[in-house]
């Protein structure tokens, strides 16, 4: 048996007192107590042993087998923190303005649609976390829980996220619903608009036996043979909109029109006097 030599003896050596080797070789994850973790990560491997295989998946999926996902996880890698020292922080101070509003920090929470598929209070619950760290909420299209009832909960109205709906009448009803709710920015989600390939999230659904009428009406599985033999459309889509109170009242739950352009964009400039943005 060949000798190693001094160098990689050194390197044997450290790899064996590494700290990080230590933390490879246990489970990742904290000890199953969410007050455990230690940074927003920790979350990710708790929040899968407790979730069924479809909302697991839908949690967790990107497009086209996740790569956009690790690619965007990659470029935030190379995002460091410019640290200045000497710079007195016994008072910092992270308010920033958006919108001519003051926000407490730069983080605000973003839209994630059928919160309540992972707590029973959903979008509530998450609007009370916002109001106590004076964070500004956006919420989804696809909430389970109405926008009115939100903004109570947030002490403030929230941003609003919208999958635009196929037919304009119904864009029109929906604005003027947030309008109303005194919402102060409109976020368009436009990289929807001609659908998404989220393999993760369909292999996930695909694995999940249960019928859950919140979120998939039928199993998963009987879903997706159904849309498939429907041409890619969701046959049961109004019954699922039961349960999507921002598309009640509205003719139909079809949303994200694949004749989107610019037009649209003029089209909501003129409908509405609330900040615009596209995501």
């Amino acid at each position: 048996m060949a000798r190693l030599s001094a160098p990689r003896r050194e390197f044997l050596r450290f790899l064996a007192s590494s700290p990080l080797l230590a933390a490879a070789a246990q489970d990742s994850a904290p000890s199953g107590k969410p007050a455990d973790a230690l940074n927003v990560m920790d979350f990710e491997p708790l929040a899968h042993k407790v979730l069924s295989p479809a909302h697991w998946g839908y949690l967790q999926t990107g497009v086209d087998d996740d790569l956009t996902l690790r690619a965007n996880r990659e470029a935030m890698e190379h995002y460091q923190l410019r640290a200045r020292r000497l710079m007195g922080v016994a008072r910092a101070d992270l308010k920033t303005e958006v919108f001519g509003t003051s926000w407490e920090s730069p983080i605000y929470v973003s839209a994630v649609g059928s919160q309540r598929a992972f707590h029973p209070e959903g979008e509530l619950a998450t609007a009370r976390a916002s109001k106590s760290q004076k964070t500004m909420q956006m919420l989804s299209s696809i909430s389970s829980t109405g926008l009115e009832e939100v903004a109570k909960a947030l002490d403030a109205p929230p941003w609003y996220q919208m999958y635009m709906p196929t037919v304009w009448a119904d864009t029109e009803l929906m604005v003027k619903r947030v309008e109303s709710a005194g919402c102060p920015v409109l976020v368009w989600t436009i990289d929807t608009l001609n659908g998404r390939n989220t393999e993760t999230a369909t292999r996930a659904a695909l694995a999940d036996t249960r019928d859950c009428m919140a979120c998939h009406v039928s199993n998963p599985r009987a879903r997706f043979n159904a849309e498939r033999s429907a041409g890619g459309t969701d046959p049961n889509m109004a019954r699922r909109n039961a349960n999507r109170p921002m598309f009640q009242g509205l003719s139909t739950g079809s949303f994200n029109p694949p004749a989107g352009d610019w037009t649209y964009v003029d089209r909501l400039r003129k409908m509405t006097k609330l900040k615009l943005v596209l995501s």
